[in-house]
């Protein structure tokens, strides 16, 4: 007679686990007692003695890895490179998987774990194969609808049953070494996957919502190459300006933007060109998203107490020509950035502004003195990343572009080298106000007359423009 075989992420889900059978007997383990769980397996299993017994969660912990390594083990005999995390392939060579369809399926005809493995692999396939940048899959009620954000926007991709949606989120909680019980407290980890072509590094978040857990995944590609500053979208112009803040024999150079405007790939652009055999090079990052060889790169660690200003403080005695500095988050790490580009060493970062003026008004609100920003700071670069019109179907809309009209990414930027009129400003506490009529009369293009120059060239919208940029601003 057919035992009984539990589903991995039914168990993770209802606190359960199989700790031994035989033909006549099934004994339970449990986390803690739930009268409904044990009434609706009696119910499904009539001709077995059911047993139950609660247990620790430090065992339930240890049989619930066992079981959900089992299960891949299992799914990996039906499929080629399972095992790997990210590819299903059949014997013609044509990835496959279980993507739509998935029943709610009732505990005494569950199986095994692989259909959630196929699953799980055929999303990160899709999403690499379309170049997606995140991974959203969040569960509620009536089901788990997985998206991907392409170019900057989220696009639906499909819904699965809410049970399905448990069940990725309790095995990405597996492979990501987190909490399989927890579902109260928000989880961070990283999931290292491997194709026969990519290195993927995933970063997850797990946070729980009103009516299900909401997971994103982060997708870095470990093979990632910086690209050029054409390639990225500076203009010859915008070149021009921005040179010079490359030869500079010290001071603090910022890129600033909201978060996925691009700043660390400018910054992986401009390391690229820096990158000389006579020059030392560290960088400070999380998570290091561009490998340059020839670059000492540091990735922080909060759990080993490696953040930015710990590390920053350590690697003086390295000897730097050059630092960069991932993101300028805290007091310590603006005045230690600010007390390096003073000290002789020239240093790049970001910061979460809009411009120049917004730049000083942030490293003052950190607590550094406006006359040491003066002293060191050479330049701000501003950008936003848009959509560029897809070349397949000129914005219609097409396969091609996943019917969103836009494919591929351009940065905006606007470039303003630090003069002595602006920091002579800045040193006497001018008020926003004045740093702005400041920043006015330079007569350098705006971010907003940048975009408007793109446009002109049909490689955006104006409806990518107002969508990242809103309203024109009243001193464009």
């Amino acid at each position: 007679m057919q035992g009984i075989v539990l589903h991995a992420g039914f168990c993770a889900h209802n606190r359960i686990i199989i700790l031994k059978q035989d033909e006549h007997r099934c004994v339970f383990g449990m986390l803690e007692e739930n009268a409904p769980l044990v009434w609706k397996l009696k119910k499904a299993w009539t001709h077995l003695n059911l047993q139950f017994r609660i247990i620790e969660q430090d065992e339930f912990q240890v049989r619930l890895a066992r079981l959900f390594s089992q299960t891949q083990e299992h799914g990996a005999e039906n499929t080629k490179n399972a095992d790997a995390g990210t590819t299903s392939e059949t014997e013609n060579g044509k990835n496959t998987a279980i993507v739509h369809g998935v029943p709610d399926t009732p505990i005494d005809t569950i199986e095994d774990e692989a259909p959630i493995i196929n699953l799980m692999n055929s999303i990160f396939l899709e999403a690499i194969s379309k170049n997606a940048s995140d991974i959203h899959i969040e569960t509620e009620k009536t089901g788990a609808t997985i998206r991907f954000r392409l170019d900057g926007v989220l696009v639906p991709m499909q819904t699965v049953p809410a049970s399905v949606g448990r069940a990725l989120a309790a095995r990405l909680k597996v492979l990501a070494h987190l909490n399989v019980l927890e579902q109260r407290r928000p989880q961070d980890g990283r999931i290292e996957l491997r194709t026969a072509h990519l290195t993927l590094d995933v970063r997850i978040s797990i946070v729980p919502a009103a009516l299900g857990e909401s997971v994103v995944l982060r997708i870095l590609p470990d093979t990632m190459l910086p690209l050029s500053l054409q390639e990225l979208g500076f203009s010859n112009e915008q070149i021009r300006l921005v040179m010079p803040f490359l030869h500079l024999p010290s001071g603090l150079v910022l890129i600033t933007g909201p978060t996925g405007s691009g700043k660390t790939t400018t910054l992986a652009a401009f390391l690229h060109i820096l990158n000389k055999p006579d020059v030392k090079i560290i960088s400070i990052e999380d998570p290091v998203e561009y490998r340059i060889g020839g670059i000492t790169q540091i990735q922080t660690n909060d759990e080993l107490g490696l953040s930015f200003d710990v590390l920053l403080k350590r690697i003086f005695r390295q000897d730097p020509d050059i630092i960069m500095i991932g993101e300028i988050r805290d007091a310590k790490t603006a005045e230690l950035a600010a007390r390096a580009a003073l000290t002789g060493h020239l240093v790049f970062s970001t910061l979460h502004t809009d411009n120049a003026v917004e730049s000083v008004m942030r490293l003052e609100d950190l607590g550094v003195p406006p006359y040491l920003i003066s002293a060191v700071l050479r330049g701000v670069i501003s950008q936003r990343l848009m959509r560029r019109v897809c070349t397949e179907c000129g914005g219609t809309g097409c396969k091609a572009c996943a019917h969103t009209g836009g494919k591929g990414r351009i940065a905006v930027a606007e470039i303003f080298p630090i003069d002595e009129p602006f920091a002579e400003a800045v040193y006497t506490r001018a008020s926003p106000q004045k740093l702005y009529r400041q920043r006015k009369q330079k007569g350098l293009p705006s971010m907003y007359e940048d975009a408007c120059a793109k446009m002109r060239q049909g490689i955006i919208t104006p409806q990518e423009i107002a969508r990242v940029l809103g309203a024109p601003p009243v001193e464009a």
